[in-house]
């Protein structure tokens, strides 16, 4: 796990003097995700588009993980020099592809699974990306073809940002590090900001909250060819099929469900160093857990939990009784409002962008905990709601597949029997899937109300989506589509991925996630839909009745879920002074007029707890306004 960056310029933008100080500082600003090395290398590149000589420099940060030898160290070329790459992730199948290499020729001189994908590359070149089992994002330069290939992994496990103008193109793992790269400072992307204020929208697509810088979305390829135009071309390289394998009895893909699952964590246990886990207590997180004591009777096994205890919704009970099942060393953090709050510029910074909720917080002291124990790799169950349908917001899609085939009394037999589920029925899901038009009008009017208390009347901004609420035609894959969207980045899952990034890389921890392989995710996404939503209202269905003997069946039959749920609204209420303070500070943001924010902060004992996370919102883009303009 590591931070990578580079530059592509022409030779007049950048003099060898300041680019090698420029380098370096972002080196140093990207060593938290490599404290254990770091270089850059320079090469000149000749180039038709600049009529003449160009440079291209490839850095590296290193957290050691897989042969902590200095023959790991990056940037790595091949033998033949053709190849030269900065790679940041795991790519967790690297012994198996190092064997099938090995047996047509390739010779290793480390034991690492950066000069397996370099090889790899060099024999298969794109057609070696859907070999990967793993989490990467990597540039990769050939020497012969000309070529700077940037490759991000499938669900955006591992991220990269990148910026193009004025004849140079620049990425790095983070986009602070990438800010230090450029010819001048960018500028806030208001259309970001205002989507993020009124609807919560983060990460979505491939604009961040900079104008001009760019994530690689995941699953995609970028490639420049460097003597022919400085324009990239992007690609995807992965997009899976949801059409269903009608054939497939239900016993046959739970016993392939479970195969796939203990292959992946037995693959995600590979280490040169400490492997701990995260540990909620929920079926996602005891399955990780349990799985490693199935596959490792007799590892070490340290778990790392976040604890409510003034909160209704403490699940230690279940973080106890899952310690206790495994042998599991258990670690602990609880968190105090006001200490939240004196972090929150740090956390705030930490990501780069502005995030939705305060339960990353919780997040950030669970890793600070991991990196204080000794242990460097820590496993996570991220992921497992898109691909099974865990959340609240899926049912709808079930409906709407449903619907699509005429089973309008299924319909309302599954929306009673998801109250016992989730303790309520869900009857917007009900409402979003029957009257999308009042749906619609619905979510219309609650943008208009976000306007009317929070933004300056006279604000007109492209940042006002039209929003096209038109009935659609209903699919029976619905609910498919909808967790492959999840998945694929689109939405859903990709700012998850980005939380658990920046909070464990600031750490220097390795944070996996052995849910999210390509192979099990296309599986899934290829079953019928009540194989994972059951008609019973059961979600994870068939991860449940995979997991029987591994998991204890306390845990396979909780139905409620609570994940991480930080002391939000104490936090805003008992800190109202200091957050008026804030707010007053930030007239600067075109669209927010701090008058009205204050009115409603001076009344937020009284608020609903959608305005909370309103409010929330607000002073979290704030604080990042500020730090960064």
């Amino acid at each position: 796990m590591c931070g990578i960056f580079g530059i592509l310029s022409n030779n007049q933008n950048y003099s060898s003097d300041y680019l090698e100080k420029t380098l370096n500082s972002v080196a140093h600003a990207l060593r938290h995700r490599g404290p254990d090395h770091f270089a850059f290398e320079t090469l000149n590149v000749s180039s038709s588009k600049y009529r003449g000589t160009s440079s291209l420099s490839l850095g590296h940060t290193r957290l050691s993980i897989i042969d902590l030898s200095d023959g790991g160290h990056q940037p790595m070329s091949s033998a033949d020099g053709r190849f030269i790459i900065v790679f940041n992730g795991e790519i967790y199948n690297f012994k198996e592809l190092r064997t099938e290499l090995s047996s047509i020729g390739y010779e290793f001189t480390t034991e690492s699974d950066t000069e397996v994908l370099l090889h790899a590359w060099a024999e298969w070149k794109s057609d070696a990306i859907p070999k990967l089992v793993g989490m990467f994002a990597f540039a990769i330069y050939d020497k012969v073809k000309q070529t700077l290939t940037l490759v991000r992994d499938a669900f955006g496990i591992k991220p990269l940002y990148y910026w193009q103008g004025n004849n140079t193109l620049c990425f790095a793992s983070e986009v602070q590090a990438l800010i230090k790269l450029l010819p001048e400072k960018p500028k806030p992307n208001l259309v970001a900001g205002y989507k993020f204020l009124s609807h919560g929208t983060v990460d979505r697509g491939e604009d961040s909250f900079f104008e001009g810088i760019k994530h690689l979305k995941p699953g995609h390829i970028l490639e420049l060819n460097i003597d022919s135009t400085i324009e990239n071309k992007i690609s995807r390289w992965w997009n899976p099929s949801i059409e269903e394998n009608q054939d497939i009895r239900f016993d046959d893909a739970k016993e392939i469900v479970r195969e796939k699952f203990l292959r992946n964590v037995r693959l995600h246990l590979r280490s040169d160093v400490p492997v701990g886990a995260a540990l909620s207590g929920g079926i996602d997180s005891s399955a990780v857990v349990c799985a490693m004591r199935y596959l490792e009777p007799s590892m070490e096994l340290n778990t790392f939990s976040y604890v409510a205890r003034d909160s209704t919704k403490n699940e230690e009970i279940w973080v106890d009784y899952v310690n206790e099942y495994v042998g599991a060393k258990s670690h602990k953090v609880t968190i105090e409002g006001k200490e939240m709050f004196s972090d929150l510029e740090t956390l705030i910074e930490i990501q780069g962008e502005p995030f939705a909720s305060s339960s990353i917080y919780a997040q950030y002291k669970i890793f600070q905990k991991v990196r204080d124990a000794g242990v460097i790799v820590n496993l996570d169950g991220q992921g497992a709601d898109e691909m099974l349908a865990g959340y609240f917001g899926y049912p709808h899609a079930r409906f709407e597949s449903l619907i699509s085939e005429g089973k309008v009394v299924d319909v309302f037999k599954l929306w009673n029997e998801l109250g016992n589920t989730f303790g309520s029925k869900p009857t917007k899901a009900l409402i979003q899937s029957l009257l999308p038009n009042i749906f619609g009008k619905l979510r219309t009017w609650r943008d208009k109300d976000f306007e009317r208390k929070f933004l300056k009347e006279n604000f007109c901004s492209p940042a006002k989506e039209k929003r096209d609420y038109k009935k659609k035609a209903f699919s029976n894959r619905a609910l498919c589509h909808c967790l492959r969207e999840a998945v694929s980045g689109n939405k859903g899952l990709v700012h998850l991925l980005r939380y658990e990034d920046r909070n464990s890389m600031i750490h220097s921890v390795e944070s996996r996630v052995p849910f999210l392989t390509t192979d099990l995710v296309e599986f899934l996404l290829t079953l019928p839909e009540d194989f994972l939503l059951s008609n019973k209202g059961t979600t994870k269905y068939i991860f449940r009745e995979a997991m029987k003997g591994i998991v204890p069946d306390r845990i396979l039959h909780r139905k409620d879920k609570i994940g991480f749920e930080t002391p939000e609204k104490h936090f805003l209420v008992s800190r109202k002074k200091e957050i008026i303070k804030q707010i007053n500070l930030i007239d600067e943001v075109p669209f927010l007029d701090s008058s009205k924010i204050i009115k409603y902060l001076n009344n937020i004992d009284k608020l609903k707890m959608h305005e909370f996370s309103e409010i929330w919102r607000i002073i979290n883009y704030c604080n990042w306004y500020k730090l960064n303009f």
